[in-house]
């Protein structure tokens, strides 16, 4: 996720992409107060049809809200592929 800022989450050393850059310039810092909307929807198919001037579409971390089981069993196969992972 980004902070807000095209600078954070850049490794010492490295540019920041100067697309990423204008587009954060042009679609979050005129807006006194930014909102962030979750879609359940493709990344691709929202870039479409919402133009750059008015929103910057990231992709997002995957979050369990139901039902609370599925949070202990997607903790168990995390750990199960991290342990075939390593």
């Amino acid at each position: 996720m980004s902070s807000g800022t095209p600078h954070s989450g850049s490794a010492l050393g490295e540019h920041p992409d100067p697309g990423e850059c204008v587009q954060s310039s042009v679609t979050a810092s005129p807006y006194e107060h930014p909102v962030r909307v979750g879609l359940h929807a493709p990344a691709e198919g929202v870039r479409r049809r919402a133009p750059l001037q008015v929103a910057r579409i990231e992709l997002d971390e995957t979050e369990i809200l139901k039902p609370a089981e599925c949070c202990d069993l997607a903790a168990n196969l995390a750990g199960c592929l991290s342990a075939m992972a390593s």
